[in-house]
């Protein structure tokens, strides 16, 4: 087998570094952010979107960016909602955006445009 092991194995691995970046940005008084927890994880994107695909890890990846959300709408409530706003629309792109796109006309497929001369 070629290549490097896996970072983790089992969800618990990544639910316990989760619950302790939680721990210690609650104790610093900061914000949960994506890149906090990835950098918690010592991972990239590329890896964390990697794992988020992954079936074992899906629902914890899940579940850890639900609190970061929920971190983020609760701040709602106090004076920078602007700045809030911004996060959640890009963290969180499919959940929080200004307008949903909708195809009513070719139910997914292509449309091809032939264009002819005028004559």
């Amino acid at each position: 087998m070629a290549g490097r092991p896996p970072k983790f194995t089992k969800e618990e691995q990544i639910q316990e570094l989760f619950n302790l970046y939680k721990k210690e940005a609650k104790d610093k008084g900061e914000m949960l952010t994506k890149v906090g927890f990835l950098i918690k994880l010592q991972i990239s994107r590329p890896t964390y979107a990697l794992l988020k695909d992954k079936k074992a890890f899906s629902n914890t990846i899940k579940k850890c960016e639900n609190d970061i959300e929920q971190d983020w709408v609760q701040n709602l409530k106090g004076a920078n909602a602007t700045g809030t706003i911004f996060y959640l629309k890009n963290a969180f792109k499919e959940e929080y955006r200004d307008r949903n796109e909708h195809d009513l006309t070719t139910q997914g497929d292509k449309i091809s445009f032939v264009w002819q001369k005028p004559s």
